[in-house]
């Protein structure tokens, strides 16, 4: 690392690429980690569900941030750059009264493994209310993260996605 003007710096090289600062630490004791991988998504307009009960990935098609281009906004899916604990939520509005609600999952997948579905939440609300939930999970690298909801009781229901969010960040 290098020191100067009070900070503390590590930095890591790639071959043939620059040198980026991978943690930092300032006179003050702030420790800052630069390369940390993370996101923010939201969706744009309304997602519908009908028929017969079965899960659909919820289309977050939108980011805020998206450090290091790791979540797809055409999958709707976060890939694991670096094994570790990460920390998820989401947040969804139903646009519609439901009597007996939708359900969401956040889905954790290894890579070459099968799904399991974490953190559920269901809404039995009016119009407009907006729920959630959130899960540490410790993945392995290339895993891959997203959100699904199924119409339980074959009940229709519209999501608001402008009011609704995905995320996560890499705890350690």
């Amino acid at each position: 690392g290098a020191t100067d003007a009070g900070k503390l710096e590590f930095n890591t090289e790639k071959t043939g690429a620059a040198i980026a600062t991978a943690m930092k630490i300032d006179s003050s004791g702030y420790v800052t980690t630069p390369l940390r991988p993370y996101f923010h998504a939201y969706g744009s307009s309304t997602q519908a569900w009908s028929g017969t009960a079965s899960y659909s990935t919820v289309q977050f098609n939108g980011v805020w941030e998206n450090h290091g281009s790791h979540y797809n906004t055409s999958s709707y899916t976060f890939t694991v750059p670096v094994a570790g604990v990460y920390f998820f939520w989401y947040t969804y509005t139903n646009a519609t009264n439901s009597s007996t609600g939708p359900q969401a999952y956040i889905v954790y997948t290894p890579s070459g493994g099968s799904a399991s579905y974490r953190s559920g939440v269901i809404q039995y609300s009016d119009y407009y209310n907006t729920v959630g939930d959130n899960a540490v999970i410790n993945c392995a690298k290339d895993s891959t993260v997203l959100i699904k909801m199924i119409n339980l009781n074959d009940v229709s229901f519209t999501i608001d996605l402008s009011r609704s969010t995905f995320g996560g960040y890499l705890i350690g």
